[in-house]
C-alpha cells in the first residue's frame, strides 16, 4: 500500500510539473478540460502574462492663437479631484476611453472653454490668462517600468520639457486645423466631427 501511495504522488507530481510547463509556455489546451480549482493550481507559472512594460501618463497641450504654437496645459487645475496623482479624472478618463473620439473631443472642448472663459480660467494652468487657446491636443507619455531592484522614484508630474531621457511622447489626438482657426477667431469649437 505504501509503495502505491509513493507511485501515485510521483505521478501527480509529474502531471503537475507538466501542467505548469504547459501554462508557462502558453499552451493551455491540456488544462482547459480541468475543473476551475484544479486549473487554477496550474496557472501559477504565468501570473502576469500581460504585465505592463511601461508607465503611461496623459497630458494636454493648448494651441496658442497669438503665438501659433503648442504649450502644455496643467490639467490639474480643471480636474481638482485627486489632482496630484494618477487617480485624477483626466488621467482616468483617458486611461479607460482614450480610443473614444467622443471622449477626446469632449476633453478638448472642456479644456479649451475652461481656459478661454474668464469665469473658469485658472491663471496657474501654465498658459497666460490673456492668451486665447484654439484647441487642445492630447499626448501619452510612456517610460519603462523600473527593473527589479532599481531605485523607485515616487510619482510626480513633470512638465513635458523636463521628462526623463527614456520617456517617449506620442500625440494621439489633435483637433483639425480649421477648427483651431475658428476657435481662435471666437467661434465655439464643437463642430460635431
Amino acid at each position: 500500500m505504501r509503495a502505491l501511495v509513493r507511485v501515485a504522488i510521483r505521478v501527480l507530481a509529474v502531471i503537475y510539473l507538466f501542467g505548469i510547463f504547459f501554462d508557462g509556455v502558453g499552451f493551455d489546451p491540456p488544462l482547459r478540460g480541468l475543473p476551475g480549482p484544479i486549473r487554477f493550481a496550474f496557472e501559477v507559472a504565468a501570473l502576469f502574462p500581460d504585465a505592463a512594460t511601461a508607465v503611461s501618463e496623459y497630458r494636454a497641450e493648448g494651441w496658442l492663437c497669438r503665438s501659433s504654437r503648442w504649450e502644455e496645459i496643467d490639467t490639474r487645475k480643471y480636474f481638482p479631484l485627486h489632482p496630484d496623482d494618477k487617480e485624477n479624472r483626466f488621467q482616468r478618463s483617458l486611461h479607460f476611453y482614450h480610443d473614444e473620439l467622443q471622449v477626446r473631443r469632449a476633453l478638448d472642448n472642456y479644456l479649451t472653454d475652461s481656459h478661454n472663459n474668464p469665469d473658469t480660467n485658472d491663471p496657474n494652468d501654465g498658459i497666460p490668462a490673456e492668451e486665447r487657446v484654439g484647441g487642445v491636443r492630447l499626448d501619452i507619455v510612456r517610460w519603462p517600468v523600473p527593473a527589479p531592484g532599481d531605485k523607485l522614484i515616487r510619482y510626480s508630474i513633470l512638465p513635458l520639457n523636463h521628462l526623463r531621457p527614456d520617456a517617449t511622447v506620442t500625440i494621439f489626438y489633435e483637433p483639425p486645423a480649421d477648427e483651431l482657426k475658428g476657435r481662435c477667431n471666437g467661434r465655439r469649437g464643437d463642430t460635431g466631427r
